[in-house]
């Protein structure tokens, strides 16, 4: 029989061997868990194989802006290498609408909460306008199946809004521009949701010229709010004028009602979110390789009158067409010194058409 000395002493050698056993095995369990973890990170699940679901569809139809001017891009990114990016992307459909029976009286009822009670010229088959008694007028042109529109104060001609100096403050600006579309019934989600972007002018009739928002309330005149989409996917949707967007409204500093709004501009197609299929990429070395052969779509040239373009950023992101279209497709953004901005198609030439 063992005496208490020795259960002692071999207590105290088990706990021992115990507790070192322990930590060892806390220890390699750390090492294998930290391997494991950047070993998933070093070497990432491929993603899955493009379904393209949607079949072949028609390449982005980008706005004519005539031929090129000669241009020279010489990368100077951050990480002075091009992004990498995923072998495949995301292609949204975009449902068309439809005119029905009351179509028609809609939008008609519609223009008359805009403050259009006349009868409209019909311009084709499914666009009226509307226009104002007296000079200067004010017209709206619509479209009675998608409902985009554009509003046009003829300020022009009215230089009473010269020299005001008194354009809303950014904050007052996106309130008014989005009472304004709440009203017209065309703030739709991704809109309300999305970014607002404001630039100031000053109004030298006819002209416009921007004014720095750090001078803007000794200097400007009128006050533009831009609209953007909510992100899809972390992605930013782009508008053909980096500087305008597809959806805007144009206010100045004048106390008078009839004159507050002076200018609406939109074009909003529908996205089905739910309805999305993948598809194959370009590398970004392909669309590199296409923007330096002038195959790009130019959105804003800037002030490089010399063609040298120094590209300072590289990105993904879709495309907001200005024309009815049934998908929603990435593009491949080169931002450059001196407000340079053009736009690649993402997806492979094999599978557009």
């Amino acid at each position: 029989m063992a005496s208490l000395t020795e259960t002692a002493y071999y207590t105290r050698k088990v706990l021992k061997y115990g507790t070192i056993s322990l930590l060892v095995f806390l220890i390699l369990r750390l090492i294998f868990s930290l391997s494991v973890g950047y070993w998933k990170k070093t070497h990432p699940a491929p993603p899955p194989a493009p379904t393209a679901c949607f079949g072949k569809i028609p390449a982005i139809k980008f706005p004519d802006k005539g031929t090129n001017p000669p241009f020279y891009p010489r990368l100077e990114t951050i990480e002075n290498k091009l992004p990498q990016y995923a072998n495949v992307a995301n292609v949204y459909f975009m449902p068309r609408q439809t005119i029905n029976l009351f179509s028609q009286e809609r939008s008609r009822t519609w223009a008359k909460q805009l403050g259009f009670s006349g009868e409209p010229e019909k311009t084709d088959e499914y666009n009226y306008f509307y226009k104002t008694e007296g000079l200067p007028y004010t017209s709206l042109k619509t479209n009675i199946i998608t409902k985009n529109f554009s509003l046009f104060y003829d300020y022009q001609n009215d230089f009473t809004l010269a020299g005001t100096k008194n354009a809303p403050g950014e904050n007052q600006a996106i309130s008014e521009a989005k009472n304004f579309l709440q009203k017209a019934e065309s703030l739709s989600a991704d809109l309300a949701v999305g970014t607002q972007k404001v630039l100031f002018f000053k109004f030298s009739p006819p002209n416009l010229e921007r004014v720095d928002p750090a001078l803007a309330s000794a200097e400007a005149d009128f006050a533009l709010v831009n609209f953007y989409r909510k992100n899809l996917e972390d992605l930013k949707i782009v508008s053909p004028d980096p500087l305008k967007s597809l959806v805007s409204v144009l206010i100045s500093g004048s106390p008078e009602k009839q004159k507050r709004i002076i200018e609406v501009n939109f074009t909003h197609f529908p996205i089905d979110e739910s309805h999305v299929c993948s598809y194959p990429l370009k590398t970004t070395d392909q669309a590199w390789q296409e923007l330096k052969n002038n195959q790009a779509f130019l959105a804003n040239f800037g002030q490089n009158y010399d063609g040298q373009v120094v590209i300072r950023n590289i990105y993904l992101a879709y495309f907001d067409p200005p024309e009815e279209t049934n998908y929603l497709q990435p593009v491949f953004v080169f931002e450059g010194d001196r407000d340079f901005v053009a736009y690649v198609p993402a997806l492979t030439n094999e599978i557009t058409e």
